[in-house]
């Protein structure tokens, strides 16, 4: 039972961690061409300023991939404890990343 759980929560999170993946790839996008944010990732800033299509279909991408490995990797759970740990400490530190995303959202469009 507790494999199962596991497996079902590694699972969730990978699906949780794309979809963060997707959020702030808006968000981001968004918050730069309003000259609101700036990307502290070196790479993704770099590729956000050749153009902001490419930045969200890269981050999109990711996404589709994050799926995938969840797929994968969910069948093999206690193999891969360290890809577990991976994704639990991803999820806790992109989750403050996005709440920052919806603070300044919010602050933006009801500030007025």
């Amino acid at each position: 039972m507790r494999v199962s759980m596991n497996r079902k929560l590694i699972g969730f999170l990978f699906i949780y961690l794309a979809l963060l993946n997707v959020f702030d790839a808006f968000a981001t996008a968004h918050g730069l061409s309003l000259n609101k944010i700036r990307e502290m990732n070196p790479y993704m800033n770099g590729i956000y300023h050749i153009h902001p299509l490419l930045f969200i279909t890269l981050k999109i991408s990711l996404s589709i991939l994050l799926i995938c490995m969840g797929f994968i990797w969910g069948s093999m759970i206690r193999k891969k404890r360290f890809i577990s740990s991976l994704i639990i400490l991803a999820s806790i530190i992109y989750t403050p990343v996005c709440l920052t995303h919806i603070y300044w959202l919010t602050q933006h469009y009801f500030s007025y």
